[in-house]
């Protein structure tokens, strides 16, 4: 059993380590916009830019700082899921430390998914979408993991 954990925590810190650089590259060229005349860029290389953020994001500083701190954001908690990941043992699935985390885990997926819904409303003019699904996940286990503990409190 401990060698599946083992494999377990290793897949999951390759998958963390993967999102951690491919959101730090979009950090990195978010930040870069500014500096790139991508209105001549699409019209010398006959590209249509389709997505409409991506125009306006070369005059909005405001959202350029939007999109860079969403980005850090992400970051700084698959950093806290990494550390968590690390220290899981098969003892602490009830522990007091797992529930703090999915409590802190549920409101930071929250506060992140703000900064993520503006920016994808931003690019559609047909509908408005509020997507919590993240925090659901985290809010469930958060519902599911505060009943078992009474559970067990009890007996």
């Amino acid at each position: 059993m401990k060698t599946i954990l083992n494999f377990a925590k290793t897949l999951i810190n390759l998958v963390i380590a993967f999102a951690i650089f491919a959101i730090g590259l979009q950090f990195i060229l978010v930040l870069m916009i500014p500096f790139l005349d991508l209105a001549n860029f699409a019209a010398t290389h006959h590209l249509t830019l389709n997505w409409a953020v991506s125009s306006s994001l070369q005059n909005s500083p405001l959202l350029i700082l939007l999109v860079a701190a969403y980005d850090g954001l992400a970051i700084f908690g698959l950093l806290k899921l990494r550390r968590f990941v690390k220290a899981f043992t098969l003892k602490t699935p009830l522990a007091d430390s797992t529930y703090k985390f999915v409590k802190k885990a549920t409101a930071f997926t929250f506060l992140l998914a703000i900064p993520q819904n503006i920016l994808y409303n931003l690019g559609q003019t047909n509908h408005f979408l509020i997507d919590l699904n993240l925090t659901g996940y985290f809010f469930t286990a958060l519902v599911i993991l505060y009943f078992v503990r009474k559970v067990k409190a009890i007996a």
